[in-house]
């Protein structure tokens, strides 16, 4: 099992139909060996059997018909010597043609013994029939009638038992081709169950293990990417890495599918952090915390991006506070000489609007500033006027009060007098 574990998936599926093809091409193989040689003993049975006996069988009707028949015919008159010596010269060609292919034919020891004692009665047959045919030629019907009578039939009788001797050799013979071809049949038979029963088996078990080894992966693969999409889908806050330890196309894929999930856990975990991070900052910054930035990192190029645009929003907002507070402490310090000014603003904005009334507050103190001034210039010339009318109604007092005392020492004087 763990030598197909961790065979290539498309190799297991090769070896799979590579074994079904080698199982089909042994079964052809053997049904084509075998039926070669049925097929080899059928071509035999019909060309050293068949053909033999039709090869015989025109020999012996060659004889028994053409010569005997002839010559009997001839000596009764009921043909002419011409057509007598016609019919001997078309057997003596049919035995030559037939004896002479028949010969050509593949023989067993039996049937070449038997066929050499046939050849030694077919040349006593072929001197009477060459005594026929020359009777026949010179129209000698007493000739004829004598070798009809006492020599015919001793000589052309063996020649028709040696024939029926080879015809019954060559159903003998027949016999048993088509015996042996039966057991070749069986034979084949058996061994091409025996191949299909091993080549099922061998497939069913084969197929079973590839079968259920790609299924139990292909599971593991799908639990793997359900847990997976539950974990992008926040159902959970943990992917279940599944291991498959295989080396085929499935385990490697499920190694790739495990190292992407463990990156894109861990970025979503980091965005989860600097999400948070952020959240905890802006509440910080609503109540007026502005030293605070977002500190978490992740990979993720838009969260990188969103964190830096807070930050930097948070750092400018500050700078624009920081401005502000050192222009208003100036103007704490009764130095309203500097104007409020912010870049980069909203033009309409809220802060454009809080720089504009500043500055409208500024103006408004400097001018009332001014007026206090204006004032206190006027208070002052109107003090010194009223100091020299002091002054002089303090140097008349002074004086009054000399005439006082003159009178008084004038009216002790006039006391005393």
């Amino acid at each position: 099992m763990n030598a197909i574990n961790n065979l290539a998936t498309r190799f297991k599926l090769s070896l799979l139909v590579a074994t079904a093809l080698i199982a089909l091409l042994i079964i052809g193989l053997i049904g084509i060996l075998k039926l070669s040689e049925v097929n080899k003993g059928l071509e035999t049975v019909y060309n050293d059997r068949v053909v033999p006996l039709d090869q015989l069988k025109k020999i012996a009707d060659a004889y028994a018909v053409n010569i005997v028949d002839t010559t009997h015919k001839t000596r009764n008159g009921n043909i002419s010597f011409d057509d007598c010596a016609k019919n001997i010269n078309d057997a003596k060609k049919i035995v030559a043609d037939n004896w002479k292919a028949y010969m050509a034919t593949e023989l067993t020891p039996e049937e070449a013994e038997l066929a050499k004692e046939t050849k030694a009665v077919m040349v006593k047959g072929d001197q009477i029939t060459a005594k026929i045919l020359k009777a026949c030629e010179i129209q000698d019907t007493a000739l004829v009638s004598e070798i009809s009578i006492k020599e015919l039939y001793p000589m052309i009788d063996p020649i028709g038992e040696k024939v029926s001797a080879l015809m019954e050799l060559q159903l003998r013979v027949a016999k048993a081709e088509k015996e042996k071809a039966t057991e070749i049949y069986e034979s084949a038979r058996i061994i091409v169950i025996f191949t299909i029963i091993s080549a099922f088996i061998l497939l069913f078990i084969l197929s079973s293990l590839i079968i259920k080894d790609i299924t139990n992966k292909i599971e593991k693969v799908k639990l793997l990417l359900i847990s997976f999409f539950r974990f992008l889908g926040r159902e959970t806050t943990k992917v279940e890495i599944i291991d498959l330890d295989s080396s085929d196309e499935l385990g490697q894929m499920a190694k790739v599918i495990n190292e992407n999930i463990r990156k894109v856990e861990m970025q979503i975990n980091q965005d989860t952090r600097l999400v948070e991070e952020a959240k905890h900052t802006i509440i910080r910054v609503q109540h007026g915390w502005y030293s605070e930035h977002i500190q978490a990192t992740t990979t993720n190029k838009s969260l990188e991006e969103f964190k830096n645009g807070v930050n930097d929003m948070i750092k400018a907002t500050k700078e624009h506070f920081v401005t502000m507070n050192v222009i208003l402490e100036q103007y704490a310090a009764y130095d309203y000489t500097k104007e409020l000014k912010l870049d980069n603003i909203e033009k309409g904005g809220v802060f454009e609007t809080l720089v504009t009334d500043i500055n409208k507050l500024r103006d408004a103190v400097t001018q009332m500033l001014s007026n206090s001034l204006q004032n206190g210039l006027d208070l002052q010339d109107e003090a010194g006027t009223l100091k020299q009318a002091v002054e002089a109604l303090s140097t008349a007092s002074n004086q009054q009060a000399a005439n006082l005392e003159e009178t008084a020492a004038a009216m002790e004087e006039m006391t005393s007098n």
